[in-house]
Formats: structure tokens, sequence, C-alpha cells
């Protein structure tokens, strides 16, 4: 977790009003999705994780939504560039 550089800890949509943003997200897969997928879950558990590339897009760029990076729109897209 980090401090929501957004709104500088203070609370905002983008962090849930918490001032936090999960970076890497992680946690215990459901039984019902183990199920799902055929595997009993009496049996076997499992633990998700990743690293939100997106989050740290967001953060880099300001950008609120993360709904904007993942729209497919190039409108959306284009407006974040590296210039320097």
């Amino acid at each position: 977790d980090i401090s929501c550089l957004i709104c500088g800890g203070t609370g905002c949509p983008s962090c849930k009003h918490s001032g936090w943003l999960e970076l890497c997200p992680c946690g215990m897969i459901h039984p019902n999705v183990l199920r799902e997928g055929g595997i009993d879950p009496d049996e076997y558990t499992g633990f998700a994780f990743g690293l939100g590339l997106t989050r740290l897009a967001m953060m880099k760029y300001g950008i609120k939504d993360i709904r904007d990076l993942n729209s497919g729109s190039l409108k959306a897209l284009s407006q974040f560039t590296d210039d320097k």
C-alpha cells in the first residue's frame, strides 16, 4: 500500500476515501472459484497475486479513474504521454 498520490492521502474516489492505494493486490481464491474450475476446494487452496501496473500508471500520471486505462479508448489513452 502507498499513500494516495491523487488526493495526498486525504481520501478520494480513487482510494475509496481511505487515503491508501493497494499496488500489489493479492489474496486467497474463493472456494467457489476453485469449484467452478473443476478443482476440489476441500483438497486444494489457491493464492492469487499480481503487480498492479495500471495503479502505478495512475499514480505517475494522476489518473483519477482506473477504468480510463482499461477502456481501450485511444483518445483516453493518448493524453498520457511521457514527454521529457
